[in-house]
């Protein structure tokens, strides 16, 4: 089991959409980067569900030191929900199958997933 959590931006166009996100982390020994980016095709529009299709990509760098870090790459793909609580905030869930350590045959882990995100609509609509 993991847990994490990032700044996100998701923009949709249409059927078409597009989240990036990322989270550098440092302690005192340990400095990590994660930047993802998840495209996703909306399947059905309402007033307050959206239903879509998801496929992501995230990269990881874990670093003890500036000078080396090791590389992870992860992928996933399921189900995507998006509730519209407000006017200007959206809660998503996201139910799937996840890959980590694509990068790494020999590490290469297959897991169900769910990830969960508040969103704020900061600009309007």
């Amino acid at each position: 089991m993991t847990t994490s959590m990032g700044f996100s931006a998701k923009h949709t166009e249409n059927k078409l959409g597009i989240m990036v996100t990322t989270f550098p982390l440092y302690t005192n020994n340990q400095e990590v980067v994660t930047v993802g980016i998840t495209p996703s095709y909306t399947l059905r529009k309402r007033e307050y569900l959206d239903v879509a299709l998801f496929v992501s990509g995230c990269a990881s760098n874990i670093s003890l030191n500036s000078n080396s870090g090791d590389y992870f790459i992860h992928s996933g793909l399921g189900l995507e929900l998006d509730v519209t609580l407000v006017d200007f905030a959206m809660w998503q869930l996201l139910i799937g199958y996840g890959f980590r350590n694509i990068n790494d045959p020999n590490n290469l882990v297959a897991t169900p997933t769910i990830g969960t995100g508040l969103y704020f609509d900061l600009f309007g609509k």
